[in-house]
């Protein structure tokens, strides 16, 4: 069975339903009373380089014009399973892409939980607060660039 956890910026919020759907979650931590404006979405090098700079490791679903090794594949402390990127463009996620193709969001398949949280604390820094999901959808955690890891682990739900 796949497990998966999932993280997009928290202006998304903005979109129609989300809001909605992250205030029914059964666990919520972090969600902002009103989401914030709309922030300029990361590139993908700007999160090929968050992964690396966070020291994770994992299986890249996703190929990158000029970059051999996209996500390093080696046994370490922050596995973050299969990684997929999401773009709002309608084409092939698993096609090659563009150094600077802008990322709507991430899926982390089969993960170590805790990589997943030291990835996203790193993307928060380049792409504002991130909302992770799970499958279920049942639990919502916000994630921002100033947030203490050591308190981020200890509420971190998975």
């Amino acid at each position: 069975m796949s497990w998966s956890l999932h993280a997009v910026p928290v202006h998304a919020l903005t979109e129609d339903g989300m809001a909605e759907w992250a205030a029914r979650a059964e666990f919520r931590r972090g969600l902002p009373d009103r989401p914030p404006a709309r922030r300029p979405l990361p590139t993908v090098e700007q999160v090929v380089t968050a992964l690396r700079e966070a020291r994770c490791h994992g299986e890249a679903w996703f190929q990158v014009d000029g970059v051999d090794e996209p996500l390093p594949e080696r046994p370490g402390f922050r596995y973050v399973g299969e990684v997929g990127l999401h773009f709002d463009d309608g084409r092939d996620r698993s096609a090659m892409s563009e150094p600077g193709r802008l990322v709507v969001g991430l899926s982390f398949r089969k993960p170590d939980c805790a990589g997943v949280l030291a990835a996203v604390r790193r993307l928060a820094t380049i792409g504002g607060p991130q909302l992770v999901f799970d499958d279920s959808g049942d639990d919502v955690f916000v994630v921002y660039p100033d947030g203490d890891l050591a308190v981020l682990r200890a509420e971190w739900p998975w």
